[in-house]
């Protein structure tokens, strides 16, 4: 059984709004036996670390209950022992991660703690999923009107940037890491 081809479905909604990645060379296969650990890391903006608009806070608040807390919960129940490392920012456009925004005060931007995560679990099996793109478009919309041509640049830029992010990435992971 393919790990990948279970996971898609849960991931639908993450690619409808991401731009696409390319798939990994190696697919993801689960082993037979669930003791193996599996780290989940999430990099993107606000999807990523579960802010999204509540009652009380309608621009957005961390919850917990976001597409990687539902990945998640879905492996654990499958009985995957499960770590999850989120390295996203909220508001955080692809061109801002590859120039190096830093948004929790550690120091260091989203990128480069996503590229430390995988470069420290070479040997590990690692599922990534990325949602990167959708805020480089947000400064082409206004109210009701949305500019076509500022979205075309801020759409050719946003691609640029996460082909550079994802090979990043890809140059750091180990051989049983999987893009999502």
């Amino acid at each position: 059984k393919k790990f990948h081809r279970w996971l898609a479905p849960i991931l639908t909604g993450v690619a409808a709004v991401a731009f696409a990645a390319p798939a990994s060379a190696a697919p993801f296969a689960i082993p037979s036996e669930h003791a193996t650990p599996v780290f989940y890391l999430a990099v993107g903006a606000s999807e990523s670390v579960g802010v999204m608009p509540t009652v009380n806070a309608p621009k957005g608040q961390k919850t917990d209950l976001g597409y990687v807390n539902g990945v998640a919960a879905a492996l654990s129940a499958q009985g995957y022992d499960v770590t999850t490392y989120q390295a996203g920012c909220p508001g955080l456009s692809a061109v801002a991660a590859l120039t190096g925004a830093r948004c929790n005060g550690d120091g260091l931007s989203s990128l480069q703690r996503a590229i430390n995560f995988l470069g420290s679990h070479v040997s590990d099996r690692v599922i990534v999923t990325f949602d990167l793109g959708f805020n480089d478009l947000r400064q082409c919309r206004a109210a009701e009107f949305q500019n076509p041509v500022c979205a075309s640049k801020a759409a050719s830029q946003a691609g640029g940037a996460v082909a550079t992010i994802i090979q990043s990435l890809q140059s750091v992971a180990g051989p049983n890491t999987s893009f999502y």
